[in-house]
Parts: C-alpha cells; sequence; structure tokens
C-alpha cells in the first residue's frame, strides 16, 4: 500500500520535497515533506538517524515560509 512504512520511500519523497522547494514550489514541497514525515514516523522508532532526512526538508519548507520557529 502506499502508506505503508518504506524506508526508500521516506529518503525519495523527503528529496523531492527539497528538489520543489529549490524548484520554487513550495506547495508541492511541503505535501511531500509531510508524507515524507509521517511515513518515517510510522515506521521507525524515535531517534533513529533515517528521521533526519525528512525532518530537514520540513524545516526548509518552514523557513520557506519565514517561519523560522517551527524549523
Amino acid at each position: 500500500p502506499a502508506d505503508e512504512p518504506n524506508p526508500s520511500l521516506v529518503q525519495l519523497l523527503a528529496q523531492q520535497a527539497e528538489a520543489q522547494l529549490d524548484g520554487g514550489n513550495r506547495e508541492a514541497a511541503e505535501a511531500a515533506a509531510n508524507r515524507a514525515l509521517a511515513l518515517a514516523r510510522k515506521g521507525l522508532p524515535a531517534g533513529n538517524y533515517r528521521l533526519g532526512t525528512p525532518l530537514v526538508a520540513m524545516a526548509r519548507v518552514h523557513l520557506a515560509r519565514a517561519d523560522a520557529d517551527a524549523a
């Protein structure tokens, strides 16, 4: 299923979010980062190093929205 935890999908979605952000598509970047982070949190234990990539992608989205506190 599409929302089943998959570490490779998490990484790809986070990378997609960063690429979309670099391309100026903040809305699509936020959607991809949200999905990556949700899947990562569903499938990985707290503190797992693989949470880093989607967290950084989401932080970049927040910074692009000028929301440094959320980042």
